[in-house]
């Protein structure tokens, strides 16, 4: 039976939301898994050996390094020896960092107002939308040529692949302000949307 040191348990790691990070053991895998469809699909898995704490349960989520990009859920929680000291924990990496959104949008875009004769009579702000997601922060080189100068923060926002968002449109964001979007993209092998955005003023 594998019983870590202190020593051993440097991995940082936060359980479905938890206000602080624990550590771990983390030995990663590779596998496969079946879809509901019936269809294999290749997974990441890992067994995480952490500390005991009592909330941990099946069906969590954990993401690995405190990274919202990298998450887990928890398939199966041993308390090893029933001893309350560790715990082993088998994880399967979840394709979607969706399921980590925990904020809320409503989004808003400049359109033509027309009137009953189909005939334009101005532009105005409509909401066009609203959803989960998650507003975070990226470091963004000014100049890539001269790496000493001083980077900025940019603001990304992540929203669920089909989301109808484009460049120019504003996004309210529950307690976090209004925000102009650029124009959104895909990353490679995700399924979700990423928007630069900016900070703006009241629409």
């Amino acid at each position: 039976m594998f019983r870590p040191n202190i020593q051993q348990m440097t991995t940082p790691i936060r359980i479905s939301g938890a206000a602080e990070v624990d550590f771990c053991n983390w030995k990663g895998k590779s596998g496969s898994a079946v879809t509901e469809a019936g269809v294999s699909a290749s997974h990441a898995f890992a067994e995480v050996v952490t500390w005991f704490r009592p909330e941990i349960k099946q069906y969590d989520r954990l993401l690995l390094n405190d990274d919202p990009f990298q998450v887990y859920e928890i398939i199966e929680a041993e308390n090893v020896e029933m001893r309350n000291i560790w715990l082993i924990l088998k994880v399967k990496r979840v394709d979607a960092i969706n399921a980590m959104f925990s904020q809320s949008y409503t989004l808003f875009r400049y359109q033509t107002v027309k009137d009953e004769y189909n005939t334009p009579v101005g532009d105005q702000w409509n909401e066009v939308g609203s959803g989960k997601c998650l507003l975070s922060r990226k470091s963004i080189q000014a100049d890539q040529e001269h790496p000493a100068n001083v980077t900025e923060e940019a603001y990304i926002l992540l929203v669920d692949l089909g989301v109808d968002i484009s460049g120019g449109d504003l996004v309210e964001i529950a307690g976090a302000g209004k925000y102009r979007c650029s124009v959104p993209y895909q990353p490679i092998g995700s399924n979700h949307l990423e928007i630069q955005v900016e900070w703006s003023g009241p629409i």
